[in-house]
């Protein structure tokens, strides 16, 4: 395997970092040709992905979280070159819905090492991709895109937690949700999916491609190759919606809840009143209004081979 390394320096914790190296020269004793690169800034991770697939690698492999994945994501789209994941952030959520981890807890960390020789027996699959759009332009997402609550504590913990985040890792989230939950009231909301047309007020929104969502499964329906974006609402007023939605999404009381909707469309678009932040995969990045597409089967990513069942409707190849 042919394979361009991309590492973000900013994921996960130092005590992690030593890890990396050991993980590298396993992949490179199992035959693999690994060129290595390292970002910088945000939108560094696009542009070396794309130069990977235009220099002939079949595969990128990232080094980092979701978010980092995401802009690994952004520039494979189309092209046919695999995605990896070795996990090395925060929430490292899709590691955990492959199963290279388990789900995230406040405690766990990632094990890169059995990362890499699960990489070393993956297969590759397609699977589907958001394409979105807002004022500031347009991005694709990879796992899920938020709108409300979520994508506000998301862009507290970018904008004033990151020291935090990076020394304390999943902590960083209690401590970004704290003010925001006790603040955030609902705001009215117009949404269509498909040629659906609704009206709801809602705490939070989430457009999601796989079952998993920040370490609970949010969506179990969900499959990332069906052609179709999942979609859940979830309605209220105040603090006390907000720590009942949270309750019940940890021991997926959610399901049954007539104040959490469940929908499925190809082409969804959130409007709020007043506008509110959105984020890709993690990161806040846009407020709303959202339109979101889905684009079947328009990412190749390698996935250990026990992997499909739980998110997939198709096997894998070898």
């Amino acid at each position: 395997m042919k394979a361009h390394v991309i590492i973000n320096p900013a994921a996960g914790q130092p005590a992690n970092r030593a890890a990396i190296a050991s993980a590298l020269a396993y992949l490179a004793e199992a035959g693999w040709s690994l060129v290595e690169r390292h970002s910088e800034a945000r939108g560094d991770v696009t542009h070396l992905a794309r130069l990977a697939a235009e220099q002939g690698a079949e595969a990128v492999v990232v080094v980092g979280g979701d978010g980092t994945l995401s802009e690994a994501a952004n520039g494979l789209v189309g092209t046919g070159v695999a995605l990896g994941l070795l996990p090395m952030g925060t929430g490292n959520v899709w590691a955990a819905q492959l199963g290279l981890m388990p789900s995230p807890t406040l405690l766990y960390r990632p094990d890169v090492m059995a990362a890499a020789r699960l990489l070393v027996e993956s297969r590759r699959a397609l699977i589907d991709v958001g394409h979105a759009w807002t004022r500031t332009g347009e991005h694709y997402f990879m796992l899920w895109s938020g709108v409300g609550l979520d994508a506000m504590i998301q862009q507290t913990l970018d904008a004033e937690a990151r020291p935090v985040k990076r020394r304390f890792g999943q902590w960083a989230y209690v401590w970004a949700a704290a003010r925001p939950i006790f603040e955030f009231r609902g705001v009215r909301a117009r949404l269509r999916l498909d040629a659906t047309r609704l009206r709801r007020r809602v705490m939070f929104a989430v457009v999601t491609n796989i079952p998993l969502y920040a370490g609970v499964v949010m969506a179990p329906e969900a499959r990332a190759d069906d052609g179709w974006l999942d979609v859940c609402v979830f309605e209220g007023h105040s603090w006390p919606d907000t720590l009942k939605h949270i309750g019940q999404l940890a021991f997926r009381r959610h399901l049954a809840d007539p104040t959490v909707r469940f929908y499925r469309a190809r082409e969804i678009e959130i409007n709020t009143s007043p506008a509110m932040p959105v984020h890709y995969d993690g990161d806040p990045v846009a407020r709303t209004p959202l339109v979101a597409r889905v684009v079947p089967r328009a990412l190749t990513v390698l996935l250990p081979p026990h992997a499909a069942q739980s998110f997939l409707t198709e096997p894998l190849t070898e």
